[in-house]
């Protein structure tokens, strides 16, 4: 523990990161971080210090580090990636992660069907599961700091986001069919075009055994409300960087109200870091992280279930 302080329940640190308690618990076993003691009740508390670490963390892997890139360093490391600018960030992610330097390596020499066949081959040798978490996460976002950087031309990082919808659909269609509940409707908000996280997101809930009816993106909230009526239990969004967050809250707010008291609604993306205030009524703040345990605990609760 880095500090005697102690005093953080786990449900404060939650409130407080936005990282659920099941990942705490994970990290803990995974990482060795963080490592609470136990009061005399037995329960988990931390230390202010072990909560400033969490939200480094926390900012990193919103601009798309992996977890064991990251939650395993010290605070004076992760306070320098913190700090890095655009192209700093990008080589240390290309120093972290040898496939996606790799990937990018073959893209640059527009190597584009070794590029797919490495793709594949990745998929392969570890599931579609860490594939999405370990592999196309931080190819994504490491293809969008080169883009900004001009180390790839912009119909090169559209190939590259062609070229993953293209494996991960396949991927998909190998999947077993869903038998279980919830269905989930998935779209993007209008003026948002986040079709391949929001294909992303599919998958993590697909691999959970959630039935999934993708509208695609840019869908206005009537035709959101119209299909979720019609079968959804639940409405998943994702919100990029493009709308501001008075038109973003404005929107899932509206929404809301149209959506069925027994439909929840669920958002993520990179615009939900910046929404203050969360619809009223049932709302999940979603990460790919967190989608195994929502479901969780959605499957658990009076009305849900199999």
């Amino acid at each position: 523990m880095s500090s005697p302080e102690i005093h953080l329940t786990i449900r404060d640190v939650e409130a407080q990161t936005r990282i659920s308690k099941d990942t705490l618990r994970i990290w803990e076993r995974r990482y060795a971080f963080p490592v609470p003691v136990r009061d005399v009740n037995g329960q988990r508390v931390y230390s202010e210090a072990d909560l400033a670490r969490l939200k480094l963390i926390k900012r990193l892997l919103e601009r798309g580090h992996r977890p064991g890139a990251v939650v395993g360093r010290s605070e004076a490391e992760l306070r320098r990636l913190a700090a890095a600018p655009a192209r700093s960030q990008l080589d240390a992610i290309l120093a972290v992660e040898g496939d996606v330097e790799r990937l990018l390596s073959l893209v640059r020499g527009q190597r584009m069907a070794d590029f797919r066949l490495e793709l594949q081959q990745l998929l392969l040798r570890g599931g579609l599961q860490r594939f999405i978490h370990d592999t196309l996460r931080p190819l994504v976002v490491a293809v969008g700091l080169a883009s900004e950087c001009d180390a790839l031309a912009l119909f090169e990082a559209r190939l590259v986001n062609q070229q993953i919808k293209t494996v991960l659909r396949g991927a998909m269609a190998g999947l077993p069919p869903a038998l279980t509940r919830p269905c989930v409707v998935l779209a993007t908000p209008p003026g948002e075009r986040e079709a391949l996280e929001l294909l992303m997101l599919e998958a993590v809930l697909a691999l959970e055994g959630a039935l999934c009816l993708s509208l695609g993106a840019e869908v206005p909230a009537e035709e959101i409300a119209a299909a979720a009526v019609l079968q959804a239990d639940i409405v998943a969004l994702v919100i990029g960087e493009a709308g501001t967050p008075p038109a973003a809250a404005e929107f899932l707010a509206g929404l809301r109200r149209r959506l069925p008291e027994g439909v929840d609604l669920w958002a993520g993306g990179a615009g939900m870091r910046r929404l203050l205030k969360p619809p009223e009524g049932t709302f999940v703040a979603l990460s790919l992280e967190t989608v195994p345990a929502a479901l969780a605990a959605w499957r658990t609760r009076p009305g849900g279930g199999f």
